[in-house]
């Protein structure tokens, strides 16, 4: 018997609301980041686990690493970098839910 095995993509695509082609018929805005919370940028709860982080993390990453994305938003993986270390140390966790 043989078996076929399916290859999956070794990267997700950004999404079509990220792409800078020029046909494009959106326009990608410059994210404000004086709103957002580290939480919001991670897209995840405040009350998820370190699995949930890293996961959210990795997705994020993957989006926005700058050998791949070329858009407007060019610090947001620092940023994105920035939240994750924050959240994933329980001391510097705590500390940040305080403020």
């Amino acid at each position: 018997m043989l078996l076929t095995i399916r290859r999956r993509p070794l990267f997700i695509q950004p999404l079509a609301r990220f792409a800078t082609d020029s046909k494009s018929s959106q326009k990608e805005e410059k994210f404000d980041y004086s709103r957002k919370d580290f939480y919001a940028l991670l897209n995840v709860e405040h009350s998820a686990n370190d699995r949930q982080l890293k996961l959210a993390y990795f997705k994020m990453a993957k989006l926005y690493h700058p050998d791949v994305y070329k858009g407007i938003n060019q610090d947001h993986f620092k940023k994105v970098s920035e939240a994750y270390n924050t959240l994933k140390n329980p001391v510097k966790r705590s500390e940040y839910d305080r403020r």
